[in-house]
């Protein structure tokens, strides 16, 4: 089942703590995957940090912030990260 935000339209979604930097948008150490919907979203992370890596940088805070970029560029449609407060 697809679900709905302001943003558009979301198939896929993690849940992230705020991060204690402001370096970073999200805290990646610790966060809640929903089972029948989270792949989308886990395989985006998984290969952007296997292409961070051959460049020497393959950190999942790097690649993390990547992806959220895309999604606030309108360029990743079917990924949500959800920041808990």
């Amino acid at each position: 089942k697809d679900r709905k935000s302001s943003k558009g339209l979301y198939n896929s979604r993690l849940y992230f703590f705020t991060p204690i930097s402001k370096e970073w948008p999200l805290q990646g150490g610790t966060f809640i995957v929903e089972r029948r919907n989270s792949l989308h979203c886990l395989e985006l992370w998984r290969n952007e940090i296997d292409t961070m890596t051959i460049s020497g940088r393959g950190r999942d805070q790097d690649a993390l912030r990547t992806i959220y970029n895309r999604i606030e560029k309108g360029t990743e449609k079917e990924c949500e990260l959800v920041r808990m407060e």
